[in-house]
Order: structure tokens, then sequence, then C-alpha cells
């Protein structure tokens, strides 16, 4: 069906005597490939949503099977139905107090297994992305000089395919960006968990590392942590790319290349706003992850020097803490990744030179 409508419509757009404006490139006078770029942006949304789906899944199981956990990605009880949406959003909320009391590990995983469920995510997603319109809302309308963003189509059957996809962009977009910002919460959520208490971990995953190292059980868990966060936030190292791209496809929608696109103060801060949003949740979490290493570090030099005084047999395990050690600064992966490496500084210098492009085209 999509085929066809598209099939159907191209003729009409590329007809020059049709009620509207003819399709052109570069004379800057058809908004045409503007609502087709934009159109590419709606599908794009869509795609990393549906990517994120299985990849956040894929994780989710991945995670289970190294660390000894019960997947419970697949469970759909009546608490989880009912209560347990709104009970992942305190959850996300909480701050964990510091305490000496240990926490089972597994117990961490369901809370954050279910608030990790998809319909959750998307349910929490939408809420953020009303609260989100709603603040540009009152911006657009508080900071109206010189001008709301206009659009210089002509004909009604333009005007509106140009309104109702830029419409629909810029919903799919935030969207995007409020899905990556609530999966980025989810992470610090459990890594502040991580860092608040003492971890037990399950018998099978100290067992697994105490194999690669040959140590005592007690000196595991804080590499297990480190080990763990960054397996964990790979995916959505992964994902935060996805809304600067949709955001660099928007601006260079409004290129004059195309039409006579204008350039107000309101659309320029509103980017700003979401750049900030996507790049500021990612920083944070990097903070929350780079807290974590430091926190274990910490613990293990603390060990590596009580056993160095217990002979031969303690010198052979503060060798091996030492390795354990020296593994968790090599650490390079998700939260982990070096910045110059790290999606976000990437995607920042992508946002500025579209920027900059924008600015310099709208003088």
């Amino acid at each position: 069906t999509g085929v066809v409508a598209v099939n159907s419509l191209i003729p009409v757009i590329l007809r020059d005597d049709w009620e509207g404006e003819s399709f052109s490139l570069f004379d800057g006078v058809s908004t045409w490939p503007s609502i087709a770029i934009r159109s590419l942006v709606i599908v794009w949304c869509f795609r990393c949503l549906v990517k994120a789906f299985y990849d956040l899944r894929l994780t989710q199981k991945e995670l289970s099977e190294e660390f000894g956990f019960h997947f419970h990605g697949s469970e759909r009880t009546s608490e989880e139905q009912g209560s347990w949406f709104l009970r992942s959003i305190a959850w996300i909320q909480s701050v964990p107090q510091k305490s000496d009391s240990v926490v089972n590990a597994n117990d961490i995983w369901r809370d954050y297994s279910r608030a990790a469920l998809y319909r959750n995510r998307i349910a929490r997603s939408v809420m953020l992305l009303v609260v989100y319109m709603f603040l540009i809302s009152i911006i657009l309308a508080t900071i109206a000089s010189p001008g709301l963003p206009s659009s210089p189509c002509r004909g009604s059957i333009n005007c509106a395919m140009a309104h109702g996809v830029t419409f629909a962009a810029v919903l799919s977009m935030v969207l995007l960006n409020m899905f990556v910002f609530d999966a980025v919460l989810l992470c610090q959520g459990f890594i502040a968990r991580l860092n608040a208490t003492p971890i037990y971990w399950p018998h099978g995953t100290l067992s697994k590392y105490h194999s690669q190292f040959n140590i005592d059980h007690q000196y595991l868990p804080s590499f297990i942590v480190v080990r763990f966060i960054a397996n964990q936030t790979q995916a959505v190292h992964n994902l935060v790319f996805c809304p600067f791209i949709a955001l660099f496809f928007m601006i260079v929608s409004r290129n004059r290349f195309f039409d006579n696109w204008d350039f107000p103060l309101a659309l320029i801060i509103v980017w700003l706003l979401y750049t900030g949003l996507a790049a500021g949740s990612t920083i944070i979490l990097r903070f929350r992850a780079k807290e974590a290493r430091e926190i274990a570090l910490s613990r293990l030099c603390e060990q590596r020097v009580h056993v160095t005084g217990m002979g031969e047999q303690g010198k052979a395990q503060a060798e091996q803490i030492r390795l354990m050690i020296n593994e968790i600064n090599h650490v390079r992966k998700g939260a982990y990744a070096p910045l110059a490496l790290h999606p976000v500084f990437s995607a920042s210098i992508l946002a500025l030179i579209s920027f900059l492009q924008y600015w310099y085209v709208g003088q």
C-alpha cells in the first residue's frame, strides 16, 4: 500500500502544472525536498526504536547468561501489567542510600528487568514526550522574536503535507530522544544501586571469574561490577547517536538551497535543548560509571595492601588483584569508551557543524 501511494504521488509532485508548486532540488523555490528529508527522519526514528527493542532485549539476555541471572525480560505477571509501570518510575527516580548491608545482585536485576520491559520504556518515553512538548510550547510562546518557525509552502496540498510531515518528524525525534534519555536514566539507576552497597553475585558468576584469575571469591565482586557496567551500557552507548542523526537531517531540511526557510531564535533554542538533553544525560551516565570504577579500584587497592603481608599465598593473591586492577583500568567498552570514540563526542561535533551550517546559510 505504501509503495502504491508513493508511486501515485511522485508523478503529481513532479508535474509543473498542478495546484501547488513544482518539484525542484536546488532552485530554492520548492519545499518538496525538505518534505522528503523529513519523511526520512520519521523512518530513521522508528528504525532506531525497532532496533533498540532487539538490541536492548538481546543485551539483557546475554547479561543474564554471562552473570548467572534469571532472565526476566519475557515475564508478564499481573503485577507488571498494572502497578509495575508506576513502580518503575519510582525505581528510576529514587536515590539508594549508602549501606554496608549486602544486596543480592539478582534482586537488583529483577527490578531493573521489569522496569526495562519495552512497553514500560515506551510508556515512560511518551510521558516524557508530553512534558517536553509542553515546555517547548512555552518556550516558543515566550521567545517568539523575530517570530515562530514558518514554512514557505505554496498551495493547499503542499502546505498540508509540509505541516503534517514536519509535525510527525518532530514527534518522532522527540520520542526517540526521550527513549534514549529513559534508557540512560534506567542504567544510571542500576549503577547507583551497585555503588550504594556491597553486592552478592551468583555463585556461578564468582566461580567463572575465579577460574580466570585463580583468586578467592571475596576479591571478585569489585571487578565483576565494572565488567557488568561496561557490558550493560554498550547497547545504550550505540543508541545515543540516533537522535543526533535525526537532528542533523532536520537541520539539513531547512537549508535555503531548497526554499526560503527562516532562521528564528526560538527554533535554535529548541534544537540546543534537544542536543543538550541527549548529550547531557549520557555524560551523567559516564560519570556514574566512572564513579563505580573508582569505588572498585579503591576496594581492590585496599584488599591488595591487606593480603600483601600474608606470606607467599598472600603475595600470589596480591598479584592476581594487581591483574584485575590493570584490567579494570583498560576497560574501553560502553560507558568506559574513550571520549574521542564516544558517540556523544562525534554526535556533538555533527550537531555543531549542522548549527554552523544553518547559521551561515541564514545570514
